[in-house]
């Protein structure tokens, strides 16, 4: 039995090197994804101030928007943060299948630590958005009274 622990000790130590690069590529794809939105918001801040902005300027931002939210660039991070943590969308979908794929993504981006107005921007809604959201999501866990929705996600 001993001999059988220290194997998978040692399995483990060997694995975490990888599991330490999957982590910091996942941060850094993150961390690119919330940058890029904050850029977007930050123009689209300064769009809204001019009286009569340019149509094409509207339209260029806007799918810029759209290109942040894209099922290609989820599906990218997805990839990404299924290796880094593999059961993770698993054990949320045991728990609750009904989730919706943006619930989905609402519980992966906190993982990250991301900020609800970091998410809220990755997804061109509202910070209150990210944070009603949020309820819903405990709510269809059925998370006990005192546990806290990213107290679960970051033990799963």
């Amino acid at each position: 039995m001993a001999a059988r622990l220290e194997i998978v000790d040692l399995n483990m130590r060997r694995r975490e090197p990888e599991l330490d690069a999957k982590n910091r590529e996942l941060s850094a794809k993150a961390a690119h994804l919330a940058q890029t939105s904050s850029i977007i918001e930050t123009f689209r801040d300064a769009l809204a101030k001019i009286p009569m902005p340019d149509p094409m300027l509207v339209e260029l931002l806007e799918e810029m928007s759209g290109s942040i939210s894209s099922e290609d660039e989820w599906e990218s991070f997805k990839m990404h943060f299924e290796a880094a943590h593999p059961r993770f969308f698993a054990a949320l979908l045991e728990r609750a299948p009904q989730l919706w794929p943006t619930e989905l993504r609402l519980c992966a981006y906190p993982r990250m630590n991301l900020s609800s107005k970091q998410i809220g921007a990755m997804l061109n809604v509202r910070e209150s958005s990210v944070n009603n959201n949020r309820s819903r999501i405990r709510s269809k866990l059925d998370l006990p009274g005192g546990q806290a929705l990213l107290d679960y996600l970051f033990s799963l």
